[in-house]
Protein backbone atom coordinates (compact mmCIF):
# COMPACT_ATOMS: atom_id res chain seq x y z
CA UNK A 1 0.00 0.00 0.00
CA UNK A 2 1.51 3.50 -1.23
CA UNK A 3 2.04 5.65 1.72
CA UNK A 4 -0.41 8.76 1.45
CA UNK A 5 1.23 12.09 1.37
CA UNK A 6 1.13 14.24 4.43
CA UNK A 7 0.27 11.64 6.58
CA UNK A 8 1.65 11.62 10.05
CA UNK A 9 1.85 8.50 11.91
CA UNK A 10 -0.13 8.11 15.37
CA UNK A 11 1.31 7.55 18.42
CA UNK A 12 -1.59 5.29 19.01
CA UNK A 13 -3.62 5.07 22.36
CA UNK A 14 -2.46 5.66 25.56
CA UNK A 15 -3.77 5.04 29.45
CA UNK A 16 -4.91 8.16 30.75
CA UNK A 17 -4.23 8.89 34.76
CA UNK A 18 -7.95 8.29 35.37
CA UNK A 19 -8.36 4.62 33.58
CA UNK A 20 -8.69 1.69 35.21
CA UNK A 21 -5.77 0.19 36.58
CA UNK A 22 -6.12 -3.50 36.20
CA UNK A 23 -3.67 -6.01 37.38
CA UNK A 24 -3.52 -10.08 36.32
CA UNK A 25 -2.30 -13.06 38.43
CA UNK A 26 -2.46 -16.47 36.60
CA UNK A 27 -1.37 -20.05 38.92
CA UNK A 28 -2.31 -18.47 42.12
CA UNK A 29 -0.95 -20.70 45.10
CA UNK A 30 1.27 -22.50 42.57
CA UNK A 31 5.32 -22.45 42.07
CA UNK A 32 4.76 -20.76 38.76
CA UNK A 33 2.47 -18.28 40.12
CA UNK A 34 2.86 -14.73 37.65
CA UNK A 35 1.35 -11.23 37.98
CA UNK A 36 1.23 -8.83 35.15
CA UNK A 37 -0.24 -5.01 35.06
CA UNK A 38 -1.71 -4.22 32.47
CA UNK A 39 -0.42 -0.68 30.89
CA UNK A 40 -1.78 -1.04 27.57
CA UNK A 41 -5.48 -0.20 26.06
CA UNK A 42 -5.33 -3.81 24.45
CA UNK A 43 -3.76 -6.93 26.42
CA UNK A 44 -3.93 -10.27 24.02
CA UNK A 45 -3.69 -13.50 25.64
CA UNK A 46 -2.35 -16.78 24.18
CA UNK A 47 0.63 -18.73 23.50
CA UNK A 48 1.44 -17.17 20.41
CA UNK A 49 4.70 -14.90 20.94
CA UNK A 50 2.97 -11.83 19.91
CA UNK A 51 1.07 -12.28 22.99
CA UNK A 52 1.49 -9.92 26.19
CA UNK A 53 0.25 -12.46 28.25
CA UNK A 54 1.41 -15.79 27.10
CA UNK A 55 0.29 -19.37 28.30
CA UNK A 56 1.18 -22.86 27.09
CA UNK A 57 -1.10 -25.57 26.53
CA UNK A 58 -2.98 -27.71 24.05
CA UNK A 59 -6.29 -25.59 24.65
CA UNK A 60 -4.94 -22.42 24.19
CA UNK A 61 -5.00 -20.53 21.05
CA UNK A 62 -1.99 -17.83 19.42
CA UNK A 63 -4.32 -15.18 19.65
CA UNK A 64 -6.95 -16.83 22.31
CA UNK A 65 -8.64 -13.60 23.48
CA UNK A 66 -8.22 -9.99 24.45
CA UNK A 67 -8.78 -7.58 27.80
CA UNK A 68 -9.92 -4.42 26.39
CA UNK A 69 -9.29 -1.05 28.59
CA UNK A 70 -11.80 1.70 26.77
CA UNK A 71 -10.44 4.20 29.42
CA UNK A 72 -14.10 3.96 31.38
CA UNK A 73 -14.38 0.26 30.88
CA UNK A 74 -12.59 -3.15 31.09
CA UNK A 75 -13.97 -5.32 28.43
CA UNK A 76 -13.26 -9.06 27.81
CA UNK A 77 -13.32 -10.34 24.01
CA UNK A 78 -12.86 -14.09 22.98
CA UNK A 79 -10.90 -14.27 19.86
CA UNK A 80 -11.71 -17.40 18.34
CA UNK A 81 -15.78 -18.49 18.68
CA UNK A 82 -14.93 -21.94 19.64
CA UNK A 83 -11.68 -20.88 21.78
CA UNK A 84 -13.75 -22.10 25.13
CA UNK A 85 -12.82 -18.30 26.97
CA UNK A 86 -14.68 -18.48 30.41
CA UNK A 87 -15.48 -16.00 32.41
CA UNK A 88 -16.88 -16.98 36.39
CA UNK A 89 -17.15 -20.55 34.63
CA UNK A 90 -19.33 -19.15 31.85
CA UNK A 91 -18.59 -19.16 28.31
CA UNK A 92 -18.13 -15.81 26.55
CA UNK A 93 -17.77 -13.77 23.35
CA UNK A 94 -18.04 -9.87 24.77
CA UNK A 95 -17.94 -9.33 28.51
CA UNK A 96 -17.85 -6.95 31.16
CA UNK A 97 -14.99 -7.42 33.48
CA UNK A 98 -14.92 -6.59 37.32
CA UNK A 99 -12.82 -6.61 40.36
CA UNK A 100 -12.49 -10.41 40.94
CA UNK A 101 -13.25 -12.31 37.79
CA UNK A 102 -11.62 -15.01 36.69
CA UNK A 103 -10.71 -15.77 33.39
CA UNK A 104 -10.26 -19.49 32.58
CA UNK A 105 -8.65 -21.18 29.50
CA UNK A 106 -8.09 -24.40 28.97
CA UNK A 107 -6.46 -25.56 33.01
CA UNK A 108 -5.38 -21.90 33.31
CA UNK A 109 -6.95 -19.41 35.42
CA UNK A 110 -6.21 -15.62 35.47
CA UNK A 111 -7.73 -13.80 38.28
CA UNK A 112 -8.41 -9.87 37.67
CA UNK A 113 -7.98 -6.80 40.31
CA UNK A 114 -9.51 -3.87 38.75
CA UNK A 115 -9.34 -0.54 40.69
CA UNK A 116 -10.75 2.42 39.48
CA UNK A 117 -10.05 6.09 39.43
CA UNK A 118 -11.88 7.94 42.32
CA UNK A 119 -14.07 10.71 41.80
CA UNK A 120 -15.09 9.20 38.46
CA UNK A 121 -18.38 9.47 36.69
CA UNK A 122 -20.12 8.44 33.75
CA UNK A 123 -19.60 11.69 31.85
CA UNK A 124 -15.77 11.29 30.60
CA UNK A 125 -13.71 14.24 29.89
CA UNK A 126 -14.28 13.49 25.79
CA UNK A 127 -17.95 14.32 27.11
CA UNK A 128 -19.25 11.20 26.32
CA UNK A 129 -21.72 9.28 27.89
CA UNK A 130 -21.32 5.10 28.01
CA UNK A 131 -24.67 4.19 28.84
CA UNK A 132 -24.40 0.40 27.75
CA UNK A 133 -20.61 -0.70 27.74
CA UNK A 134 -21.35 -2.82 24.22
CA UNK A 135 -22.09 -0.24 22.02
CA UNK A 136 -20.10 2.14 19.78
CA UNK A 137 -20.77 5.68 21.00
CA UNK A 138 -20.42 6.33 16.70
CA UNK A 139 -20.41 3.90 14.47
CA UNK A 140 -18.00 3.33 11.93
CA UNK A 141 -18.70 2.52 8.15
CA UNK A 142 -15.49 0.78 6.37
CA UNK A 143 -15.77 0.61 2.28
CA UNK A 144 -13.75 -1.39 0.44
CA UNK A 145 -11.49 0.48 -2.15
CA UNK A 146 -12.13 -0.66 -5.63
CA UNK A 147 -15.05 -3.48 -3.93
CA UNK A 148 -18.54 -3.41 -2.92
CA UNK A 149 -17.87 -4.97 0.24
CA UNK A 150 -19.03 -2.84 3.72
CA UNK A 151 -18.90 -3.13 6.74
CA UNK A 152 -20.06 -1.64 10.13
CA UNK A 153 -18.21 -1.28 13.41
CA UNK A 154 -21.32 -0.65 15.55
CA UNK A 155 -20.23 -2.61 18.78
CA UNK A 156 -17.73 -1.55 21.12
CA UNK A 157 -15.42 -4.37 20.23
CA UNK A 158 -15.74 -5.70 16.95
CA UNK A 159 -13.05 -8.41 15.24
CA UNK A 160 -12.10 -8.41 11.67
CA UNK A 161 -9.76 -11.96 10.37
CA UNK A 162 -10.42 -14.94 8.26
CA UNK A 163 -11.99 -16.86 10.33
CA UNK A 164 -16.18 -17.08 8.57
CA UNK A 165 -17.78 -15.88 12.01
CA UNK A 166 -16.22 -12.61 12.57
CA UNK A 167 -18.07 -9.73 11.97
CA UNK A 168 -15.50 -8.14 9.38
CA UNK A 169 -14.85 -11.45 7.51
CA UNK A 170 -11.76 -11.41 4.98
CA UNK A 171 -11.00 -14.32 3.10
CA UNK A 172 -8.01 -14.37 2.18
CA UNK A 173 -4.33 -16.80 2.66
CA UNK A 174 -2.88 -13.10 3.44
CA UNK A 175 -5.10 -12.37 6.35
CA UNK A 176 -5.32 -14.29 9.68
CA UNK A 177 -8.30 -16.16 11.16
CA UNK A 178 -8.07 -13.33 14.20
CA UNK A 179 -5.82 -10.30 12.55
CA UNK A 180 -7.25 -6.99 13.79
CA UNK A 181 -9.10 -5.87 16.77
CA UNK A 182 -11.54 -2.84 16.50
CA UNK A 183 -12.40 -0.80 19.57
CA UNK A 184 -13.46 2.32 21.14
CA UNK A 185 -11.31 4.44 23.32
CA UNK A 186 -12.07 7.35 25.07
CA UNK A 187 -14.91 7.61 22.85
CA UNK A 188 -12.71 7.42 19.62
CA UNK A 189 -12.45 4.62 17.08
CA UNK A 190 -9.16 2.71 17.35
CA UNK A 191 -7.80 -0.46 16.01
CA UNK A 192 -4.85 -2.69 17.11
CA UNK A 193 -2.83 -5.82 15.32
CA UNK A 194 -3.31 -8.43 16.68
CA UNK A 195 0.27 -9.69 15.62
CA UNK A 196 -0.66 -10.82 12.22
CA UNK A 197 1.51 -12.29 9.55
CA UNK A 198 1.08 -9.71 7.24
CA UNK A 199 0.25 -6.24 9.60
CA UNK A 200 -2.47 -3.80 9.65
CA UNK A 201 -1.61 -1.27 7.79
CA UNK A 202 -2.81 2.84 7.93
CA UNK A 203 -1.91 5.27 5.26
CA UNK A 204 0.77 3.35 3.94
CA UNK A 205 2.58 2.42 7.83
CA UNK A 206 2.22 -0.57 9.36
CA UNK A 207 0.84 0.15 12.84
CA UNK A 208 0.14 -1.97 15.61
CA UNK A 209 -2.24 0.33 17.23
CA UNK A 210 -3.63 4.08 16.59
CA UNK A 211 -6.77 5.85 16.17
CA UNK A 212 -8.62 6.14 13.12
CA UNK A 213 -10.16 9.26 11.91
CA UNK A 214 -12.45 10.47 8.63
CA UNK A 215 -10.82 9.49 5.47
CA UNK A 216 -8.02 7.33 6.68
CA UNK A 217 -7.62 4.47 3.94
CA UNK A 218 -7.00 1.13 6.26
CA UNK A 219 -5.43 -2.00 4.75
CA UNK A 220 -5.90 -5.36 5.92
CA UNK A 221 -4.25 -8.27 3.64
CA UNK A 222 -4.95 -7.24 0.19
CA UNK A 223 -7.88 -5.73 1.10
CA UNK A 224 -8.01 -1.37 1.03
CA UNK A 225 -10.88 0.32 2.85
CA UNK A 226 -11.67 3.60 3.64
CA UNK A 227 -13.05 4.76 7.18
CA UNK A 228 -15.45 6.42 6.90
CA UNK A 229 -17.11 8.00 11.06
CA UNK A 230 -18.68 10.84 12.55
CA UNK A 231 -16.87 14.53 12.58
CA UNK A 232 -18.49 16.62 15.15
CA UNK A 233 -22.21 16.06 14.90
CA UNK A 234 -22.14 15.49 10.65
CA UNK A 235 -21.00 11.83 9.14
CA UNK A 236 -18.21 12.19 6.39
CA UNK A 237 -20.27 9.32 4.46
CA UNK A 238 -23.58 11.92 3.67
CA UNK A 239 -21.02 14.42 2.20
CA UNK A 240 -20.04 13.23 -0.98
CA UNK A 241 -18.04 16.21 -2.18
CA UNK A 242 -15.85 14.45 0.35
CA UNK A 243 -15.86 11.18 -0.46
CA UNK A 244 -15.29 12.09 -4.21
CA UNK A 245 -11.91 14.37 -2.65
CA UNK A 246 -10.63 11.40 -0.94
CA UNK A 247 -11.41 8.69 -3.56
CA UNK A 248 -9.51 11.53 -6.34
CA UNK A 249 -6.83 11.40 -3.59
CA UNK A 250 -6.14 7.80 -3.00
CA UNK A 251 -6.38 7.45 -7.34
CA UNK A 252 -4.14 9.83 -7.51
CA UNK A 253 -1.89 8.49 -5.14
CA UNK A 254 -1.92 4.78 -7.26
CA UNK A 255 -1.29 6.46 -9.95
CA UNK A 256 1.85 8.39 -9.46
CA UNK A 257 3.00 5.08 -7.93
CA UNK A 258 2.06 3.07 -10.66
CA UNK A 259 3.51 5.63 -12.92
CA UNK A 260 7.25 5.55 -10.92
CA UNK A 261 6.59 1.31 -11.31
CA UNK A 262 6.29 1.96 -15.53
CA UNK A 263 9.16 4.21 -15.16
CA UNK A 264 11.72 1.80 -13.42
CA UNK A 265 10.38 -0.72 -15.88
CA UNK A 266 11.52 1.67 -18.68
CA UNK A 267 14.86 1.94 -17.05
CA UNK A 268 15.54 -1.66 -16.75
CA UNK A 269 14.46 -2.42 -20.41
CA UNK A 270 16.45 0.28 -21.61
CA UNK A 271 19.49 -1.28 -19.96
CA UNK A 272 18.93 -5.31 -21.30
CA UNK A 273 18.79 -3.34 -24.65
CA UNK A 274 21.54 -1.73 -24.65
CA UNK A 275 23.59 -4.67 -23.56
CA UNK A 276 22.20 -7.07 -26.64
CA UNK A 277 23.22 -4.60 -28.96
CA UNK A 278 26.70 -4.83 -27.61
CA UNK A 279 26.38 -8.34 -27.82
CA UNK A 280 25.12 -8.46 -31.00
CA UNK A 281 28.24 -6.33 -32.45
CA UNK A 282 30.53 -8.54 -30.88
CA UNK A 283 28.68 -11.21 -32.60
CA UNK A 284 29.31 -9.44 -35.92
CA UNK A 285 32.89 -8.52 -34.91
CA UNK A 286 33.65 -12.22 -34.62
CA UNK A 287 32.14 -13.66 -37.48
CA UNK A 288 34.38 -11.03 -39.84
CA UNK A 289 37.49 -12.83 -38.13
CA UNK A 290 36.34 -16.35 -38.65
CA UNK A 291 35.92 -15.28 -42.11
CA UNK A 292 39.06 -13.20 -42.46
CA UNK A 293 41.06 -16.70 -41.05
CA UNK A 294 39.14 -19.10 -43.44
CA UNK A 295 39.86 -17.07 -46.54
CA UNK A 296 43.83 -16.89 -45.14
CA UNK A 297 43.92 -20.88 -44.94
CA UNK A 298 42.44 -21.46 -48.36
CA UNK A 299 44.97 -19.23 -49.89
CA UNK A 300 48.09 -20.97 -48.09
CA UNK A 301 49.61 -24.17 -49.59
CA UNK A 302 49.36 -26.78 -47.54
CA UNK A 303 53.17 -27.94 -45.96
CA UNK A 304 54.62 -31.39 -46.51
CA UNK A 305 54.00 -33.62 -44.91
CA UNK A 306 57.93 -35.01 -43.23
CA UNK A 307 59.20 -37.77 -44.19
CA UNK A 308 59.34 -40.77 -41.77
CA UNK A 309 62.75 -41.97 -40.19
CA UNK A 310 63.99 -45.26 -41.59
CA UNK A 311 66.49 -47.87 -40.40
CA UNK A 312 67.51 -49.30 -36.82
CA UNK A 313 67.16 -45.67 -34.53
CA UNK A 314 70.56 -44.86 -32.47
CA UNK A 315 71.50 -41.55 -30.71
CA UNK A 316 73.61 -39.68 -31.86
CA UNK A 317 75.69 -36.10 -30.90
CA UNK A 318 76.54 -35.21 -27.39
CA UNK A 319 75.10 -37.09 -24.66
CA UNK A 320 71.69 -36.84 -23.75
CA UNK A 321 71.12 -35.87 -27.17
CA UNK A 322 67.55 -37.77 -28.92
CA UNK A 323 67.80 -37.14 -32.25
CA UNK A 324 67.30 -40.01 -34.18
CA UNK A 325 69.23 -40.72 -37.90
CA UNK A 326 69.13 -44.01 -40.00
CA UNK A 327 72.19 -45.69 -39.63
CA UNK A 328 75.55 -43.85 -40.48
CA UNK A 329 77.50 -44.29 -43.39
CA UNK A 330 80.21 -46.81 -44.16
CA UNK A 331 83.65 -45.11 -43.34
CA UNK A 332 86.38 -44.27 -46.42
CA UNK A 333 89.78 -44.57 -46.20
CA UNK A 334 90.18 -41.42 -45.97
CA UNK A 335 88.06 -41.04 -42.78
CA UNK A 336 89.56 -42.27 -39.58
CA UNK A 337 88.04 -45.44 -37.72
CA UNK A 338 86.36 -45.19 -34.76
CA UNK A 339 88.07 -46.23 -31.67
CA UNK A 340 85.97 -48.02 -29.89
CA UNK A 341 85.14 -45.86 -26.92
CA UNK A 342 83.85 -42.14 -26.13
CA UNK A 343 83.47 -40.11 -28.97
CA UNK A 344 83.92 -40.02 -31.91
CA UNK A 345 84.15 -36.59 -33.25
CA UNK A 346 84.78 -37.37 -37.06
CA UNK A 347 81.91 -39.12 -36.93
CA UNK A 348 79.88 -38.11 -34.52
CA UNK A 349 78.91 -41.15 -33.14
CA UNK A 350 78.93 -42.14 -28.95
CA UNK A 351 80.62 -45.40 -28.28
CA UNK A 352 79.92 -47.28 -24.89
CA UNK A 353 83.55 -48.94 -23.43
CA UNK A 354 83.93 -52.38 -24.20
CA UNK A 355 82.64 -54.48 -21.24
CA UNK A 356 85.17 -56.29 -18.85
CA UNK A 357 86.72 -59.52 -20.37
CA UNK A 358 84.86 -61.65 -17.83
CA UNK A 359 81.64 -60.25 -18.91
CA UNK A 360 82.44 -62.55 -22.27
CA UNK A 361 81.86 -65.83 -20.26
CA UNK A 362 78.43 -64.83 -19.53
Amino acid sequence: MPAVPGFKPSCGPTLPPDAPRIRTTAGIGTAGQKTWTLRRPVTVIGSGSHSTIVLTGPAVAKAHCAIINTAHAVLLKSLYPQSGTLCNGQPVDLVLLNDGDVIQIGEQRIQLAIQQAKGRNEKTAADVSFCDPFLAPQPVRLEQIGGADRWTVDSSVCLAGRHPAVPIHIDHPDVSLAHTVFFYFAGQPAFCDLGSRTGTWLNGQRQTMAFLNSGDQLCIGPVEMKVLCHDGDRALHDDPLAINAADLDHREAMLRERERRLDAREGVIAARSEELRRFEESLRIRERQLDARACRLEREPLPDKPAEPTGTPFFTGDVGSANVWSPPPEPTDDQPQPTGQGVDRAWGVFHLPAPPGDWADL
